[in-house]
């Protein structure tokens, strides 16, 4: 297989969320120390970014406009070569002439933030430990301020690393903030412990994580698991999202 093409492969399914979290990390690790393979993803996610306000008859004026940007950047490193640049604006093609298919028939196994339930808090009164720093942090979550109570759970969780609650509302923040694979961590650390009250909700959260880090095989494990389970809080939410990854296969 060309190279190129193999990268191009490679890329789709770490955009799509395809990648088992091992290769993902190796993928990432790998563009921090190969500038021109992360040259390459740079115009591969340029060139498949945007597509869906752009018609057909218009390729052409987009790839120009992309070369033009790319024209006026520095370069460095050895030409792309052109391989690349036919399979790239092949994509772009594609996926322009495949858009109102994909706007109609959306695939279900992509990780949605609409997925994550709501989660109200706890009283501001009920902390033993510092009760204002405690307090702070609860008042900006329940008022959805997820940057705000982010910082001061995390300073929290320095002061009392082993604290579930602290863990489980720094693990809420992380995930309400896109930050996927810390929130997981931070989920799994309450989810085996069964002395958490916090255990269960924090199992549907890390599901959700996986999910959103591409890991949809343990996810779904996940879930599955949540759904036979009839005391589980999050039991009808977990099989509602297993009849949404089963019905795109």
């Amino acid at each position: 297989m060309d190279e190129n093409n193999n990268h191009i492969e490679i890329f789709e399914q770490y955009v799509g969320g395809k990648m088992s979290t091992e290769a993902r990390r190796a993928f990432e690790a790998d563009l921090l120390i190969n500038p021109e393979l992360k040259e390459e993803f740079e115009i591969f996610q340029r060139l498949s970014s945007g597509f869906q306000d752009i018609k057909a008859d218009k390729v052409r004026v987009k790839l120009k406009q992309i070369d033009q940007d790319l024209d006026r950047q520095p370069k460095a490193g050895k030409v792309i070569p052109i391989k690349f640049w036919l399979a790239a604006a092949a994509i772009l093609v594609l996926a322009i002439l495949s858009y109102r298919y994909l706007t109609i028939f959306k695939n279900d196994n992509t990780f949605q933030v609409s997925y994550i339930p709501l989660e109200e808090g706890l009283p501001v009164t009920m902390s033993a430990m510092s009760e204002k720093e405690f307090d702070d942090a609860m008042s900006s979550f329940k008022a959805e301020e997820y940057d705000a109570a982010l910082t001061a759970f995390t300073k929290l969780s320095f002061k009392v690393p082993e604290n579930d609650t602290v863990s489980y509302f720094l693990a809420n923040s992380l995930l309400r903030t896109g930050q996927f694979e810390k929130a997981e961590s931070e989920f799994l650390k309450v989810a085996v412990d069964s002395t958490s009250e916090f255990r269960q909700k924090a199992e549907f959260y890390h599901a959700l994580c996986l999910w959103a880090m591409g890991d949809l095989i343990t996810a779904k494990a996940i879930l599955s698991e949540i759904a036979q389970s009839s005391d589980h809080p999050f039991v009808n939410e977990a099989a509602q999202l297993i009849a949404k990854i089963d019905s795109a296969n």
